[in-house]
């Protein structure tokens, strides 16, 4: 059985009974906490830019737009719901994803889950899945900045397809189809951060999920080993130096990426790689009372990653301090 069959199989036979209990627990969090900084993100004027975008272009009204009145397609609601829950840079991250997972899969479980009258339970199961198979993925593909690509944009499209499948019913070889289309439809170049394309990644991420899940079982199809192979997917966007392919299905369903290693909820509103030497800093004018007019340099040391993900040496807007300061913007 091919490595994206494999994980089809385990997506389609996969439910919370055969969960650890804590996923529960754990998901809500997420939700809860993607909800309110989603609420915050539809203030900002990409979240006001995107939902005019979606409400002008919409189509039959299956799913809610947060932090407004409109209401559109599933797909469309996703694009709009992701780039909001991430244009401030306030949502969750890791859980082995490299990446955003609540800002994609929140957004595609919700749209979805309300067109189709989901039970929370199976919302939850999505979701669970969802971040599963992009933390599956993304363990191959170490320090995927570093690349070019950002992870959210890429990697969260094949973790929204695997969710967007789940809710949807998928048989195996549809799960499989599904997973194949969307990696067609994987994209996100990481010179895009500190720009407003960043969040449109991440909605594009939840939009192409679902799309891809639902051409599945309409009877689209693709290769079914997208994942192996000298032109798999993650070949062509990581380079001939790609690990070994059958790590990605190994203990499989044995231990969750919630759980470990867990996803970090943000204190602040920037790229978490900020968090760190923003604690630092908070401390030391706690301990010492340092005032600004007696600050004359700052040396922080950092390694090449967040060296990438923060690449605006001299930053002149909000989005290119941090992905998104919301304390800047009117």
């Amino acid at each position: 059985m091919m490595i994206t069959e494999k994980l089809a199989t385990f997506i389609s036979e996969t439910n919370l009974e055969k969960m650890p209990s804590q996923v529960v627990t754990l998901t809500k969090r997420a939700m809860i906490d993607t909800l309110g900084v989603a609420l915050a993100g539809s203030a900002h004027p990409a979240g006001r830019a995107i939902t005019a975008f979606v409400e002008r272009f919409g189509c039959r009204p299956a799913a809610g737009i947060i932090g407004s009145k409109v209401r559109t397609s599933s797909p469309l609601a996703a694009l709009a719901n992701g780039t909001i829950a991430h244009v401030l840079d306030y949502d969750d991250c890791r859980a082995g994803c490299q990446g955003h997972p609540s800002a994609v899969l929140m957004p595609v479980v919700f749209a979805l889950g309300e067109e189709l009258r989901s039970s929370g339970k199976e919302v939850i199961e999505a979701y669970v899945l969802g971040v599963e198979i992009w933390a599956k993925i993304s363990s191959i593909m170490p320090e995927f900045h570093l690349k070019g690509w950002h992870p959210t944009g890429v990697l969260g499209t094949i973790g929204a397809a695997a969710a967007a499948a789940k809710l949807l019913k998928l048989t195996t070889d549809q799960t499989t189809m599904a997973l194949g289309i969307a990696s067609s439809e994987a994209a996100g170049l990481h010179r895009n951060v500190g720009t407003l394309t960043k969040p449109l990644h991440v909605g594009n991420a939840a939009k192409n999920g679902i799309m891809a899940a639902l051409l599945s079982k309409e009877g689209f199809y693709a290769a079914k080993d997208i994942l192996e192979g000298d032109d798999s997917f993650s070949v062509t966007f990581y380079g001939k130096d790609i690990s070994d392919v059958s790590k990605i299905v190994e203990n499989l369903g044995t231990s969750f990426a919630l759980i470990s290693p867990g996803l970090n909820v943000k204190k602040y509103p920037s790229c978490y790689s900020t968090h760190k030497p923003l604690d630092g800093i908070l401390h030391l004018i706690k301990v010492y009372h340092i005032k600004p007019e007696e600050v004359e340099v700052v040396i922080c040391e950092s390694n090449p990653v967040a060296q990438k993900a923060l690449h605006y040496t001299d930053p002149s807007t909000a989005l290119e301090v941090s992905s998104a300061c919301n304390s800047l913007w009117q």
